[in-house]
């Protein structure tokens, strides 16, 4: 017998944190539908929450029946994994180095990774190979992808390095005010990252915490690494003060932005912690 389904897509009643809002829920109406369901249909309640409130009677039904299905998100090696795969569906072959760098250039999302990677076998043709340097033709940097490859430059001290890509950003005509917090984010997570480690916090565990893809928190602990935390610190201390000098009008963006990095080279150490 054919059946239908149909997608619930408000089921905050089951989350830890379920708000009531402009939705009623009476989850007595649902519980008592458990326990005569329909045999003509199928229904899914979708969940976008970090974890279920497992005190509430119909969270505790539905995992006593085994029809909880969690869908995590992808690690780097499973969105790799994936690329791979959908592109020998397409008859075309890309490389783990070449998925990995489309995943820190599309980001962690299935919808624009699957879009990039028809793009890129588009490109190859029947039977093409995608490489590293076609990823990189063709797939646009984003601006936090940029800005953790200046992240890199000034942890090496690199200055001409540091603002060729902050120069970069200023063509593409984004804010200095935006890249300065986009810098102290970064910054910010890698001082968490740190602490964590401290604690022996896994990088699973990580994510969790900071509310990251692992994938994020992969990239930004290896960043870390190359930095002692009080320099993190500093860093951070200094940009809160031009940030506020920025917003104030007390200085020019554009200028105030590149006298820190500036500043960086003469007056700051970077190194292991």
């Amino acid at each position: 017998m054919p059946k239908k389904i149909i997608l619930a897509r408000d089921s905050s009643f089951l989350c830890a944190a379920a708000k009531e809002g402009k939705v009623e829920h009476k989850a007595e109406r649902f519980l008592s539908y458990m326990e005569h369901p329909s045999d003509t249909s199928i229904i899914v309640f979708l969940v976008q929450a970090d974890k279920l409130d497992e005190r509430r009677k119909a969270v505790k039904l539905l995992k006593e029946r085994n029809l909880l299905v969690a869908f995590p998100e992808l690690t780097e090696s499973e969105l790799a994994a994936w690329i791979i795969r959908r592109a020998k569906d397409q008859n075309r072959s890309i490389g783990e180095e070449a998925a990995s760098l489309l995943v820190s250039r599309a980001g962690t999302g299935m919808q624009a990774l699957s879009q990039e990677v028809d793009k890129l076998c588009l490109f190859a043709g029947e039977e093409g190979s995608i490489s590293v340097e076609d990823v990189a033709r063709l797939t646009a940097s984003t601006v936090e992808e940029d800005v953790f490859a200046l992240i890199d430059a000034m942890a090496e001290l690199n200055m001409d390095r540091t603002l060729t890509i902050y120069r970069e950003l200023l063509l593409r005509r984004e804010e200095p005010i935006r890249i300065a917090a986009l810098v102290a984010r970064q910054l910010r997570i890698m001082l968490q990252i740190k602490e964590l480690e401290r604690h022996r916090y896994s990088p699973q565990q990580m994510a969790g915490q900071l509310g990251l893809h692992p994938y994020a928190v992969k990239l930004a602990a290896e960043k870390a690494r190359k930095f002692e935390t009080a320099v993190l610190g500093e860093h951070l201390s200094a940009l809160a003060e031009l940030d506020y000098a920025m917003k104030t009008g007390r200085i020019n963006k554009e200028l105030g932005l590149q006298l820190f990095f500036l500043s960086m080279g003469t007056g700051l150490k970077s190194g292991r912690a």
